[in-house]
Order: structure tokens, then sequence, then C-alpha cells
């Protein structure tokens, strides 16, 4: 049996997703590098949102990792 690990975007934008875990666990990385994957592979538009309050760098960090190649 094949497995499918592609996300469904078949349907009306927009589509949330949100990522949780643990404190240091790579959250904000891998938002970035999923918007660019997103944007380059799937040619959808993307919005990153960082709503951590304890870290308000989680913003700039974000906009680094996706102008990042």
């Amino acid at each position: 049996m094949k497995k499918n690990n592609d996300v469904n975007l078949n349907v009306v934008p927009p589509v949330p997703m949100m990522l949780v875990g643990l404190q240091g666990s790579g959250k904000t990385t891998t938002t970035a590098k999923l918007a660019r994957y997103l944007e380059n592979t799937k040619k959808k538009k993307v919005m990153m949102v960082s709503l951590d309050i304890y870290r308000p760098a989680a913003q700039e960090q974000l906009k680094f990792f996706r102008r990042a190649k």
C-alpha cells in the first residue's frame, strides 16, 4: 500500500495550518521551509504569522529563513 504524505490543498482558500511543539523543537524553521516548499513546488501564495509572545524575534527569523535559498 502506497502512503500519501502530501498535504491536500484542493480546497477553497485560505487553508490554515498551525505548527505546535515544544520550545526549541524547530517550529519556526519548519514553518519557513514549508512556506518556501509550497510557493516553489505547489505555486501557492503563503502568509506566515508568528504568535510567539515570548520570542518576538521569531518574526525576523521567519523573514530570514524564507528568503534563504
